[in-house]
């Protein structure tokens, strides 16, 4: 009776185990459930959390990105993933629409081949014209940390694969000094201004005290055919006292002869 409580631990452990490690198609059904010509066993690419899975034991190799490759028939396959939901971040949502195919199946319920083009991004399908059509015209997409990323927002062109490799910083690096150099050249500017105002207004503070000072000496007396006629405005002296050094003058001694009656 010991035993029973290990053996159903055992088996919880093994039940957990066994739903960590199931691997679905992107429309929920267990990936090891479908038989097809192959012996597959599909095993998660990492042992625990959410993962893609790849048909390891058929030879099959996990890759970084997701998808998985197959060393006999050297293709790409977008495969299964641990998530039922296909939610997780973790599972690769590359091809999982019916419009693509793989042996009559829809994409949803199977695994599908993956074409890599020339520009490093990946087109569903393999070796037929509309996969040759969608590497040409650059309708690939970018695989970046597990995740699908459309190749029009990255790199359009193959052409154009080279070039923006380290776009991203020298953009950034150059915002940065734009907007540097821009402050600078706003600080010249506004100086530059500053001193063409300050002078003209020294000098047409200037002009005024000229004009001021001719304005004083100058008067018009007359008008000639529409002018008047300037001239110098006579000097002003204001009156003056005049010195006083008079000295006073004694009158003369005469004898003044009486004018009045005995």
């Amino acid at each position: 009776m010991r035993r029973a409580p290990l053996i159903v631990l055992a088996a919880v452990a093994a039940s957990i185990t066994a739903v960590q490690g199931t691997c679905f198609v992107p429309n929920g059904t267990n990936r090891n459930d479908i038989k097809d010509f192959h012996l597959d066993t599909y095993e998660p690419c990492v042992s625990s959390g959410h993962a893609m899975c790849c048909n390891i034991k058929n030879g099959d190799r996990c890759e970084a990105n997701g998808l998985c490759w197959n060393n006999v028939d050297k293709k790409f396959w977008r495969e299964s993933c641990t998530d039922p939901t296909w939610q997780s971040p973790k599972c690769l949502k590359l091809c999982i629409s019916d419009d693509y195919q793989s042996d009559g199946i829809g994409a949803t319920g199977t695994d599908i081949v993956v074409t890599e083009c020339a520009d490093e991004s990946y087109c569903c399908g393999n070796d037929n014209q509309r996969v040759n059509d969608c590497c040409e015209e650059g309708k690939g997409v970018r695989i970046e940390d597990g995740q699908v990323v459309t190749t029009s927002s990255l790199m359009p062109t193959a052409s154009s694969a080279g070039a923006s490799g380290s776009a991203p910083s020298n953009n950034q690096a150059g915002i940065i000094g734009g907007a540097v150099g821009g402050a600078v050249g706003a600080v010249v500017l506004a100086l530059a201004a500053w001193f063409i105002w300050h002078k003209r207004r020294k000098s047409n503070a200037r002009a005024r005290g000229d004009a001021a000072d001719l304005t004083q000496n100058y008067v018009a007396v007359s008008q000639e055919g529409g002018y008047p006629t300037v001239v110098e405005a006579p000097s002003y002296y204001p009156p003056a006292e005049m010195p006083g050094e008079g000295h006073p003058v004694e009158l003369g001694s005469e004898s003044v002869r009486s004018t009045s009656r005995r």
